[in-house]
C-alpha cells in the first residue's frame, strides 16, 4: 500500500511538472531560476481551485497557491533543494499600500491600517539560502539575490505541520474580516489584467 502511494504522488508530481512546463513554454530541461520567473510571471487572482494544479489550468494565482506550486515544482525537479513556505504577519497603511499597489489598494484601507498575512519561500541548498516571493510580476530574479517579500514589515511564521492550516490559523487570530476582505479585493482588481476575475486570498 504504501508503495502504492508512492507512486501515486510521484505519478501525480510529474503531471503537474509536465503541465507547468508546456503552459509556460519552457523545456523540461529548464533551469530552477526560469522556473521562479515562469511562475512569477502568471498572473495574480484567485483560481476556482485553491491548488498548485489550479494554478496551472487557469494561470492565476494568489501568494498561497503560487507558492504551493512553486513548492511542489521545485520538490519534484530539485529535491535536493529544500522549500520552506514562511507566512508573515503584518501591518500596511493606506501610504504603505500605495507604494506597493496604487491608490486602489490604498483606498481600501482605512486610515488605521489593516493586518494581513502574506506567503512567501526560502530555498535552501548547499550554497545557501535565499527568500523568494513570486506573488506578483515583476522584474525577473537573478538567481542568487534575495527577493524582499511583497508586503511589509511583520513578523514570520514557519509551519510545523500543514502550512495552510497554520494559515487559516493567523488569519483567524489577527486578522480582521470586514477590513481585510476589501483589501484582497482591491489587490486582486489591482493586480489582475483579466477583467471580471476572481480576486485574490
Amino acid at each position: 500500500m504504501r508503495s502504492e502511494n508512492v507512486e501515486t504522488h510521484a505519478a501525480a508530481d510529474s503531471a503537474l511538472w509536465n503541465a507547468f512546463v508546456r503552459r509556460a513554454g519552457l523545456r523540461a530541461s529548464c533551469s530552477i531560476t526560469k522556473v521562479v520567473n515562469a511562475v512569477k510571471g502568471i498572473p495574480y487572482g484567485r483560481s476556482s481551485e485553491a491548488t498548485a494544479e489550479g494554478v496551472v489550468r487557469e494561470w492565476r494565482g494568489t501568494c498561497s497557491t503560487k507558492h504551493a506550486l512553486l513548492s511542489a515544482l521545485i520538490s519534484t525537479r530539485w529535491p535536493d533543494t529544500r522549500v520552506r513556505l514562511v507566512h508573515r504577519v503584518y501591518e500596511i497603511t493606506p501610504t504603505e499600500a500605495r507604494c506597493l499597489h496604487g491608490d486602489m489598494v490604498a483606498q481600501s484601507i482605512p486610515a488605521s491600517g489593516i493586518t494581513d498575512v502574506h506567503t512567501y519561500v526560502v530555498l535552501s541548498a548547499p550554497a545557501g539560502s535565499v527568500v523568494v516571493d513570486v506573488t506578483f510580476p515583476g522584474n525577473p530574479w537573478d538567481g542568487v539575490s534575495d527577493m524582499p517579500p511583497a508586503c511589509g514589515r511583520g513578523f514570520d511564521v514557519e509551519p510545523k505541520s500543514d502550512p495552510w492550516t497554520t494559515k487559516l490559523a493567523l488569519i483567524r487570530q489577527y486578522c480582521d474580516p470586514a477590513t481585510r476582505e476589501p483589501f484582497i479585493a482591491a489587490l486582486g482588481r489591482a493586480h489582475d489584467p483579466m477583467p471580471g476575475s476572481k480576486e485574490g486570498v
